[in-house]
């Protein structure tokens, strides 16, 4: 973050406890039967981290109480404002037992796959307490199909649009992502350290948006893609 000092930031105190309860949440999720997916990346853009006075993006969960299929419906509350968002998901094929150096991390990364996240602004207060606690306003997430590389996906490399009703509605910025995708894996490897977790092989992580979230609206058909990983789509109920 560019002028900034470490007394500006949001105390490390205050963003535990969030993730505490937040994870809490996550475990009940899990012990009701639904399966562990992965992480997500909230406020990935730098201008919003310093706007919430955040040192780094933060982190929410992904199990398979969210998850939809491509072509699938989703529908959200009456008072929901939704937001849809490009994402490159991140596949991890070995577990990361430690705060790991970049070389590592490299290995860890088994693949990539396009998807979409829905996310509700609306659900709860915009403090940083409130958005960790409530999971960074997850709704949903649709994870296209996995491409395997044995070389890292640099954000440039990512061509990415958003198509509602079939028109383009936003496209790729690639400056939302880093150009390396380890530093990504190394934030949540780090976030999960402090609560005594690690991110494990099968986990995927969704990165961020790579477009401005659009709103969206029932009865409109939303498409995404994410070349050269793929397209997928939803339709909005």
């Amino acid at each position: 973050m560019e002028s900034s000092t470490m007394q500006d930031f949001v105390e490390e105190e205050i963003l535990t406890q969030g993730m505490q309860v937040q994870l809490d949440k996550w475990e009940r999720i899990l012990e009701s039967g639904h399966k562990r997916v992965g992480w997500k990346i909230g406020f990935n853009v730098a201008a919003d981290q310093q706007r919430l006075r955040l040192p780094s993006p933060i982190v929410g969960f992904l199990t398979s109480e969210s998850v939809l299929d491509s072509e699938s419906t989703y529908k959200g509350k009456e008072d929901a404002k939704l937001m849809v968002e490009a994402e490159v998901a991140i596949l991890i094929g070995k577990n990361v037992t430690a705060v790991d150096d970049k070389k590592h991390l490299k290995d860890v990364i088994e693949g990539y796959a396009p998807a979409i996240e829905i996310v509700d602004v609306a659900r709860t207060s915009h403090d940083v307490t409130s958005i960790l606690e409530d999971n960074i306003f997850h709704e949903t997430v649709i994870f296209g199909d996995m491409s395997k590389s044995t070389q890292l996906l640099n954000a440039g490399d990512i061509s990415a649009t958003v198509s509602v009703n079939n028109e383009v509605v936003q496209t790729g910025d690639p400056s939302r992502y880093p150009e390396d995708m380890t530093e990504i894996v190394s934030v949540v490897a780090d976030t999960l350290a402090k609560q005594g977790l690690q991110l494990q092989a099968g986990d995927w992580i969704i990165a961020g948006s790579i477009t401005k979230p659009f709103e969206i609206h029932a009865g409109e058909y939303v498409e995404v893609n994410l070349a050269p990983l793929g397209t997928l789509s939803v339709h909005i109920a």
